[in-house]
This record gives C-alpha cells, structure tokens and sequence, in this order.
C-alpha cells in the first residue's frame, strides 16, 4: 500500500507528475497492485491519476473509470463516503470535454445513483459532471 499512496501523492503534485507515472506504468498495472477489496487509499491514488488539465488520454485511464463507477455503484455506506466523494471527483475531471466520456459514464448507470446521492456527498462535484452532461462539448 505504501507504493500506491506514494504514487498518489506524486500525482497530485502536478500534471507532469501525473503523466511521467501513467507513460512509465499503466494503470492496469497499478491497478493489479491493489488488493481486491477497494480501499479509500486506491481511489484516493486513482482519483489523483485522472485528474487535472490537460486530462489524460481516456484510454489510458479507462480501467480507473470503471472502478469508480463500480464503487459509486457498489460501495455505498457511511463509512465509504470519503472513497465515494474522491470517485465523484475523479469521474467530473475524466468526462469533462468529451463526448465519448460523457457517453461512457452514461452507459455505466452510474447518473441515478449520483442524483441518490446528492444530500450525502460532495454536492459540488456532482452537479460539476451534471454541467458536463449537460454542456457536452464546445464543438
């Protein structure tokens, strides 16, 4: 677990952090360091894999957007809210400017649950992915 908060923390750092450690490691591979049980230090590390401007190339960050949409799905209890709300804030980041993300986080399901869970989570990072439904693309 220690590689993978490291990792995190480098990521955060800045965008060329970020893109250093996702054109040195894929993020299957990072992602088959982690335990099968998602733990809020793995969103935590994949949500900081994703984010940030310019946005990764969405292939490469695929198997994180899944994930997400799994634990936003899957994970929900009140000591899981941490993990949810980084998951929330990572899908805003990768959907932001692309129809194809937009349409992959529609065909994941994941919209109802997010409109669930609006009273409970990080409100303004929920209606950040609604304004890029919303709004899709400038083009």
């Amino acid at each position: 677990m220690l590689i993978i908060t490291i990792l995190g923390k480098l990521a955060g750092e800045s965008v060329k952090f970020r893109d250093s450690i996702l054109q040195v490691c894929s993020m299957e591979k990072i992602i088959s360091k982690m335990e099968s049980k998602y733990k809020p230090t793995y969103i935590w590390c994949l949500a900081n894999l994703c984010i940030g401007r310019p946005s990764p190339k969405f292939d490469k960050i695929q198997p994180a957007f899944d994930i997400f949409a799994k634990v936003i799905l899957d994970e929900f209890n009140q000591s899981n809210l941490k993990m949810i709300n980084d998951a929330i804030w990572a899908l805003g980041y990768m959907i932001d400017g692309e129809p194809n993300r937009i349409a992959a986080l529609i065909n994941s399901g994941v919209v109802p649950q997010l409109i669930n869970l609006l009273p409970m989570c990080n409100f303004v990072s929920i209606l950040r992915i609604f304004e890029c439904i919303f709004y899709g693309t400038e083009d």
